[in-house]
């Protein structure tokens, strides 16, 4: 499923739902010094997905169903090096942006496939930057995968 364009929030570390409000939207990101007035801190809905248990069950019946941790992508088309550097120190401890990926546990609200919001605490992962497309100061269709989601309310 396509996830949305817009509304999804993010906060470092495991939180309660109160503690994820409107502030934290992910347009809400202050700018960086490299970006220009476009409004960049937009997921690419066309490349992301909406949060999804991670297993699909069939049943003896013959009917399925989702179970499991939940798991969602968000895909920025495209991130300024200090807009990398920024979602890291924010959201990662400060990991460099060099080298393979690395994870780090957040507290983020996203969509479903009903477009209803959801609060989940997950695992997210950068990718690896030394395999992404660049263009002049910037990464091109970042993914990040967040992975081992337990919905809280």
């Amino acid at each position: 499923m396509i996830a949305r364009k817009t509304g999804q929030r993010i906060r470092a570390g495991t939180l309660p739902v109160s503690s994820v409000t409107s502030a934290y939207e992910v347009e809400q990101i202050p700018f960086t010094a490299d970006m220009d007035l476009q409004p960049f801190w937009t997921i690419d809905a066309t490349k992301s997905h909406v949060i999804l248990p991670a297993r699909l069950t069939i049943n003896e019946d013959g009917t399925s169903d989702y179970d499991g941790p939940l798991l969602a992508l968000w895909t920025f088309g495209l991130m300024t090096f200090g807009m990398v550097s920024y979602w890291l120190s924010t959201y990662m401890s400060g990991v460099s942006f060099t080298g393979g990926s690395v994870s780090s546990s957040v507290t983020i609200m996203a969509y479903d496939e009903t477009d209803t919001a959801i609060f989940i605490q997950c695992t997210m992962t950068a990718p690896d930057f030394t395999k992404l497309k660049t263009g002049v100061g910037c990464y091109l269709d970042v993914p990040w995968t967040f992975t081992n989601g337990v919905k809280i309310t």
